[in-house]
């Protein structure tokens, strides 16, 4: 088991609690991974969890290479990737590997996800296209999903909701990261997570390579974890933004043509001056906490994802 920690001590001790019942029914060896928190995160591990190892990094690597280093630090034949702001029972985990038992083909499970009881959108989720990107970008992505989901009703289009997919080990197209239970054997075979993929994206990534090795990506309705979101990306609103657009591109940059990758940085400028318009508008008028950190995001993302002015991570 993998967590990768980031200014999380709260979120963290939450999810090591909920542990405490699946080590009843199951030999876990956790590894947290800490990416150079300031929280003091790694010392209140250390204190309260003795059978958890801490890897503490000196500086912030990214999710990607954090969960690599914990991956490699085991040798167990299954890795569940879990994020800090994860809660997980033992009956859920329970789940996840009997459904990834049961084909031997399949390198991945992922379980439903709930926020505050809440079913979360369906795991099941078509990988990013230029299309829905530049609808978010104007706004415009409810108002196409409302359009689909009218279309599927009225039978253009069959819809897969997720009452219908309650059969464990439903072939999907991508499954989120936040909780992941992965068969050891194949995940090595197509070399880990991109460490290219500093936060965002390392998913649909890894779930395209699987698949293109025919290895299964599965979702599994029936078991369901707990998932706060945002445990760390809400303290840091600037950087967060920034990683995920830089994230996409170097998504782009694998999987797409030149055509799909000129056009996508032509929908993020067009993107990013709307918010940077409509946030100096908020700011203007006295509206909006976030608006000052979101002006000095989309302004980064013009000069270093636009105008490719800096191009390395911050530390």
């Amino acid at each position: 088991m993998v967590i990768v920690s980031y200014n999380c001590k709260d979120a963290l001790i939450r999810c090591l609690n909920s542990l405490r019942d699946c080590r009843d029914c199951f030999e876990l060896r956790p590894v947290v991974v800490d990416n150079a928190s300031t929280d003091g995160t790694p010392e209140a591990i250390k204190s309260e969890f003795s059978d958890v190892e801490v890897i503490v990094n000196t500086r912030n690597l990214g999710f990607a290479t954090a969960c690599n280093q914990g991956i490699l630090a085991r040798h167990e034949d299954f890795v569940l990737l879990l994020n800090p702001d994860c809660e997980i029972g033992a009956s859920a985990l329970r789940q996840l590997l009997d459904c990834l038992q049961q084909d031997e083909s399949a390198a991945c499970v992922a379980p439903s996800l709930e926020r505050e009881t809440r079913p979360a959108p369906p795991v099941y989720r078509k990988v990013v296209t230029l299309r829905e990107f530049l609808a978010k970008m104007l706004f415009l992505d409810r108002a196409l999903s409302r359009r689909a989901s009218r279309k599927a009703a009225s039978g253009g289009q069959r819809a897969r909701p997720a009452d219908e997919c309650a059969v464990s080990g439903r072939e999907v197209d991508y499954v989120v990261g936040a909780c992941v239970l992965f068969r050891r054997l194949h995940l090595e075979s197509v070399g880990l997570l991109d460490p290219g993929f500093f936060l965002y994206f390392e998913d649909q990534d890894l779930s395209l390579r699987l698949r293109e090795r025919r290895f299964g990506v599965l979702f599994c309705p029936e078991a369901t974890v707990e998932h706060a979101q945002g445990a760390s990306a809400d303290r840091e609103v600037e950087r967060t933004v920034l990683e995920s657009y830089r994230s996409l591109c170097y998504f782009f940059d694998r999987h797409k043509d030149k055509r799909s990758r000129i056009a996508l940085r032509l929908a993020i400028a067009l993107g990013a001056t709307i918010r940077l318009i409509v946030f100096s508008f908020m700011l203007l008028i006295g509206k909006g906490v976030e608006a000052r950190s979101r002006i000095a995001a989309y302004r980064r993302v013009m000069r270093e994802i636009v105008f490719r002015r800096r191009l390395h991570h911050d530390g």
